[in-house]
């Protein structure tokens, strides 16, 4: 049935008209593999893009891509947006323009008439990367699943030959919601993954694994065994500033959202004994008023290490770069025997 569908679509898909625009993806380094998923999501898709290896000389616009998919694409965007880079992920404005679309609880059935709907908003997008089917895995046959992808996939490509699609694998997950046998779903994610990889290959769109993720092991996950949390992005060092200038650099292993969270609670129950509060409440400013960003990281150790010392080691640089002991600053003191160890 599969062999049938693709013919009768003919060649649509191969002689796709973005092979013969002025777009020019050339991935970096000397090999045509895909590299594994990591931080600097975007870069990797497309070869690392703000390096220059995006060329189109005639293109008045900026490159459209739009990120799909369900509360996997909501997290990420917020958490893209308190990284230094934000939602662009380090990628020139003047280049490239992304998009975060995601919705939580989306499955599969949904995508086309999503992406309908925003292209009515915008405009059609250049490339289109798909992480969905996780949501689906529990409720539907695998078989079933793989030929409603591909003949989703299929008419996509009829209605919008230019548009590039980049299929992201399915995570696996500790915790399958509505499953009955959590084994047998990671059975049938392995089995869509591959089959979904080598046809989006075959027809010249592009599959993104992520590896480091693929075992289902490690602190990846959050407490439901659904959702990721922030610890496999790296653990954070962040800059908070108040109205007059002053700035605060703290380290921080959980989700940066939730630790301003906590400055922000001890500002409103005025815990004037700690340094952020007590200026704040000293200079009356008003907790709406606390700003902040993620300035540095550190991303998993795959050769072993103490994650938490260099944490704090970069903590105590970005101190001393910008000067942000009390009285320039808000923050007390630092042991600088860290800094040496």
């Amino acid at each position: 049935m599969d062999q049938d569908m693709e013919e009768e679509y003919g060649n649509v898909w191969r002689q796709r008209a973005y092979l013969q625009h002025n777009i020019v993806v050339t991935p970096s380094g000397s090999g045509q593999r895909l590299r594994p998923l990591g931080g600097a999501l975007v870069r990797m898709w497309f070869g690392e893009l703000g390096g220059g290896n995006l060329q189109d000389s005639s293109r008045p616009d900026p490159m459209l891509v739009w990120i799909m998919g369900h509360s996997y694409v909501v997290w990420a965007a917020l958490r893209a947006a308190v990284r230094p880079d934000g939602r662009q992920l380090g990628l020139s404005r003047e280049t490239v323009t992304l998009r975060w679309i995601g919705k939580r609880g989306m499955v599969w059935k949904e995508w086309l008439p999503e992406f309908h709907r925003f292209v009515r908003l915008d405009r059609v997008p250049e490339i289109v990367v798909i992480h969905l089917g996780g949501n689906d895995l529990a409720k539907r046959s695998c078989r079933e699943l793989i030929k409603d992808i591909k003949f989703d996939i299929l008419r996509f490509w009829v209605m919008f030959p230019k548009v590039l699609l980049v299929w992201s694998d399915i995570i696996p997950r500790k915790r399958w919601r509505g499953a009955r046998s959590h084994e047998g779903v990671n059975r049938a994610r392995i089995k869509i993954n591959r089959a979904i990889s080598r046809f989006m290959v075959r027809n010249g769109a592009l599959a993104v694994r992520h590896v480091d993720l693929e075992s289902g092991q490690g602190a990846y996950w959050r407490a439901d065994g659904v959702h990721l949390n922030a610890v496999g992005h790296g653990t954070h060092v962040y800059l908070m500033s108040c109205p007059c200038g002053l700035m605060y650099v703290g380290e921080t292993t959980m989700e940066v959202r939730q630790r301003i969270s906590k400055h922000k609670s001890t500002i409103r129950t005025n815990l004037t004994d700690l340094p952020i509060p007590k200026h704040f409440s000293e200079c009356r400013h008003s907790v709406n008023q606390l700003r902040f960003r993620v300035i540095d990281g550190v991303p998993t150790l795959r050769r072993g290490g103490d994650r938490n010392l260099i944490l704090k080691q970069k903590e105590l640089r970005w101190i001393s770069v910008l000067g942000t002991l009390q009285p320039k600053g808000l923050n007390l003191d630092y042991n600088l025997q860290i800094c040496t160890t």
